[in-house]
């Protein structure tokens, strides 16, 4: 995605945000239970002042990290504030049908531009990194159509040709995760549901679909795919630089980088953190350790001395090297706090109760690109936050719509 777009979406997205607080319509229609979504910054502002305290702070650096992460919470109060029902029903399935075109570019920029692996974006452009977008998008889309067919408001075709272009171009973008995550996204769902029926359909179709992505990513990329043959090359290839060893032949097998996925906690603090209590609290302080490939303004002392680490890759690792465990914890009372607003709902059975499944599924799946890589953190955070507003959004109109019909779906 060009940089112009992508600041672009970043202005659009603060016009909204002041929009909505300015707007008498936020005042007339704000989210059901808001004070939880207030606490929850409040919360991790406390400790980024803290932090500024103990560490010092860079105005510039500080508005730069803003683009990473506040302006992501008040885009999904926005987003929660301003969406009714209906319209996040109809950009959901707006997303759907950009698939159609997502898998006309895929096939394209794959056979006629001989482009691959992590720059083959579809939709999402042509550059480094483009298949972290499109991860996030074929999540979203599945997840959806998950839902509303174990709702019984969509049809198989539906699925089978969601699922089944999701799994292929999972397997053309070298998306070797989305596989382990369509798998948790089918349990999750199929766990929620009480269709005992259309739960068998969509484990039928969800293996098939997955076994054809498999083959594709077994034959276009054989190195990836044997991180993912087994648990352990999984675990090894996860584990970061420090979790690696080398064959009889003296091939090299270990992660892909020097941060390791699974647990980088005790890394950061052997590398930076040396035992500091303060600093395994509070961090560095949000923005003293950023960094921009474009613009060597926004790059951080701390960033252009430790960048060999590649510590910016991981959302997990970034927060906590510059807001601490306080940082991580504000991430985790957000996801909870959802949930539990969604347990509230869950026996409903409406139009819109799958809006409920739905942020429950995404809601986990947040956690695992958290610890994947950088996205919660990055431009397709915006499509992330979006479906997580689907609690809050049904939420709010359970609460102007009471009368409801209810029935067992």
């Amino acid at each position: 995605m060009p940089e112009t777009i992508k600041n672009l979406i970043h202005i659009l997205a603060i016009l909204l945000i002041v929009w909505t607080f300015k707007s008498l319509h936020f005042r007339a229609k704000r989210p059901k239970d808001e004070r939880w979504i207030f606490r929850w910054i409040v919360f991790f502002s406390t400790g980024v002042v803290i932090g500024w305290l103990i560490n010092g702070m860079s105005p510039v650096l500080f508005l730069w990290a803003s683009t990473k992460t506040y302006i992501f919470f008040f885009f999904f109060i926005s987003c929660a504030a301003v969406l009714d029902a209906h319209e996040m029903e109809y950009i959901l399935e707006i997303l759907c049908k950009y698939q159609y075109l997502n898998v006309i570019l895929c096939l394209l920029e794959f056979f006629v531009l001989n482009i691959s692996g992590d720059w083959l974006g579809g939709i999402f452009g042509i550059r480094q990194g483009a298949n972290a977008y499109t991860n996030i998008y074929l999540m979203v889309i599945c997840t959806y159509t998950m839902t509303k067919y174990l709702r019984k408001q969509k049809n198989v075709s539906q699925l089978l040709w969601i699922l089944g272009s999701s799994c292929l171009i999972a397997g053309f973008t070298e998306i070797t995760a989305f596989f382990v995550e369509i798998a948790m996204i089918m349990i999750i769902t199929t766990f929620l549901s009480r269709n005992v029926e259309k739960k068998i359909v969509v484990a039928i179709i969800g293996v098939s679909v997955a076994l054809i992505g498999f083959g594709a990513l077994a034959v276009l990329f054989p190195k990836r795919f044997d991180y993912i043959y087994s648990i352990q090359s999984a675990i090894t290839y996860l584990g970061g630089k420090d979790n690696h060893y080398y064959t009889d032949s003296g091939l090299y097998v270990g992660g892909a980088y020097s941060v390791s996925r699974l647990n980088p906690f005790e890394q950061i603090n052997r590398y930076f953190f040396h035992n500091d209590l303060l600093k395994n609290i509070f961090g560095y302080g949000l923005g003293n350790c950023e960094m921009s490939p474009n613009n060597t303004i926004f790059q951080s002392d701390f960033y252009l001395q430790n960048k060999k680490y590649e510590y910016y890759i991981f959302s997990h690792a970034a927060t906590f090297i510059e807001t601490g465990a306080w940082g991580l914890l504000s991430y985790a009372y957000m996801l909870v706090s959802l949930v539990k607003m969604g347990l509230e709902y869950r026996k409903d059975s409406n139009r819109y109760s799958y809006f409920v499944d739905v942020g429950f599924v995404m809601s986990v799946m947040t956690v695992v690109l958290f610890f994947y890589n950088s996205s919660v953190r990055t431009h397709s955070g915006y499509l992330l936050f979006l479906s997580l507003c689907t609690i809050p959004v049904y939420a709010n109109w359970k609460k102007h719509n009471p009368i409801l019909l209810e029935g067992n779906i």
